[in-house]
């Protein structure tokens, strides 16, 4: 069975929406297009890449639907970069 309860008016609870803690969830991220020296890269498997001019793309996108102002892109190759390196928009 079901129950009702009633408090007084007096210690209703205000939920001030400027005071609320919001969760933080990263933004999704999806892997447009890899290429090597000119050429498409399959990044559903590992790749070996020849040595050439060293010219690689990596397009990618965050996708955040509640907060989409918010998104950042931030970048770290292993061996290359020792910290994140903040990536420029339409690069």
């Amino acid at each position: 069975m079901g129950g009702c309860g009633f408090r007084p008016a007096a210690v209703w609870p205000v939920l001030d929406p400027a005071s609320r803690k919001r969760d933080v969830m990263p933004a999704l991220v999806h892997l447009v297009e890899i290429t090597a020296e000119g050429h498409s890269v399959d990044a559903s498997r590992p790749a070996k890449l020849d040595p050439g001019d060293g010219r690689m793309q990596i397009r990618y996108t965050g996708i955040h639907l509640s907060a989409p102002e918010r998104v950042q892109y931030s970048y770290k190759l292993q061996a290359l970069d020792p910290d994140w390196v903040r990536a420029e928009l339409g690069g």
